[in-house]
């Protein structure tokens, strides 16, 4: 029982090490961004995005971010959503 355990807590740190590595780089790059671009970077990562979503969710917070006029609108809500989505494929990595 205990060495099972002990296979579970080893794989657990294996598997999440990368994750925060990742994560480092995502933030690292989230720092460059703008305002704007960094609100929707962290209103995506609040989402949990998955490699396979992640878009989707980047899509629908600068959405709602403009929807509630906490972001800038138009050609430079596209090009803050754009950059702040690479910085979340980033994280995912």
């Amino acid at each position: 029982m205990k060495f099972k355990a002990a296979i579970v807590a080893i794989a657990t740190v294996l598997i999440g090490s990368p994750a925060v590595a990742d994560q480092k780089e995502g933030n690292a790059c989230a720092a460059k961004l703008s305002a704007d671009g960094k609100a929707i970077y962290a209103a995506s990562m609040a989402n949990k995005p998955t490699p396979s979503n992640y878009q989707r969710i980047v899509e629908d917070e600068t959405t709602s971010l403009v929807a509630a006029r906490r972001i800038e609108v138009g050609s430079a809500a596209m090009r803050n959503g754009m950059a702040a989505g690479d910085c979340v494929k980033s994280a995912l990595k």
